[in-house]
């Protein structure tokens, strides 16, 4: 499972590395750049009757909307733009500075510059680059100058947002359900093993069990026997019992579930043989039983062959378990 997220992370992380790095915030803002120019040539009045126009530099700007105005207002429309040197041109020759006419608060002085209709101007109010994408908010103001009148004041704000940026999304998504779906299932699979780590824990308890109580009837048998100077097969019960505890102890350091097992099908399998092996043990302690009943009853004449039979048992049982190889 941990093997798997860590394949899996990567996966996802790397890529988003890889294509922010692959579309530099240059190219992003190239795109905005392009989707500005095409919003401010919509916005421009159609029917204003200005055909030369002066762009100024845009505040806070290193010149590239600047560039991008004017080259989209030259190519897309029938607006003959000024170049700056030319608009200085025309300022020299009447005398003025741009300081002298453009007020602060009433925006271009009417009618202050020969054979300029109309001056675009601006300031940029924010650019920011996220991921894959890039925002570009100015404002811009295009007055008429021999009107003295402002034919719009306006924010634009762009956002250009790379195509890659919802593969990507839709990958990312995809990856984290698949992982989802990874771990669901893991926690399922915990979960039944606990399951049947449980029910392996309760086998091997009744197992012992039984054990325990077969030792129990052997011990009341051999003190029975002994009562009854019967030291022969007090000593065959001895050894018996012997065997018994060397049984338990193989039973009880058998390896456990989840804990001494590292896979699945080898703890189911650990769990079905110990549910199978009750029954023989099961069968042991009524072997011990009966045994202690005879006893009991008096009825020894039998008695040899049948604490063979049961040492035979517990030596089958104990051969039986210790196939229990897992």
């Amino acid at each position: 499972m941990k093997r798997i997220l860590v394949l899996l992370i990567p996966l996802v992380i790397f890529p988003l590395i890889f294509v922010n790095i692959a579309f530099a915030s240059d190219e992003l803002k190239a795109k905005a750049v392009q989707k500005l120019q095409k919003a401010v040539i919509e916005a421009l009045p159609d029917e204003s009757g200005i055909i030369r126009i002066a762009v100024f530099d845009i505040g806070g700007d290193d010149g590239t909307i600047k560039n991008a105005i004017t080259s989209a207002v030259t190519e897309k429309t029938t607006l003959k733009v000024i170049e700056r040197a030319d608009l200085d041109k025309v300022l020299a020759e009447q005398g003025l500075q741009l300081k002298d006419i453009i007020d602060e608060r009433s925006g271009v002085k009417h009618g202050r510059i020969k054979g300029v209709q109309g001056l675009l101007m601006g300031k940029a109010l924010n650019t920011e680059k996220g991921f894959l994408s890039y925002t570009i908010k100015v404002h811009l103001k295009l007055d008429d100058v021999e009107k003295g009148e402002i034919l719009f004041s306006r924010d634009f704000r762009v956002t250009y947002v790379s195509p890659w940026r919802k593969v990507l999304i839709g990958a990312v998504i995809i990856v984290f359900f698949v992982i989802y779906i990874i771990l669901r299932i893991g926690k399922k699979k915990i979960k039944g093993k606990e399951k049947s780590q449980t029910e392996d824990v309760k086998a091997r308890a009744v197992i012992i069990k039984e054990i325990s109580r077969a030792m129990l009837n052997i011990t009341q048998i051999v003190k029975e026997l002994m009562s009854r100077e019967k030291t022969n097969e007090a000593i065959m019960l001895k050894d018996a019992e012997k065997d018994l505890k060397l049984l338990k102890e193989h039973v009880e350091n058998a390896a456990r579930g989840s804990v001494d097992m590292r896979g699945e099908k080898e703890f189911t399998a650990a769990l079905q043989f110990d549910k199978k092996a009750v029954d023989s043990f099961t069968y042991l302690n009524r072997s011990t039983d009966n045994l202690y009943n005879t006893v009991i009853s008096g009825d020894t004449s039998s008695l040899e062959e049948d604490i063979d039979i049961l040492k035979q048992d517990i030596k089958n049982t104990t051969n039986n378990y210790k196939g229990r190889t897992f």
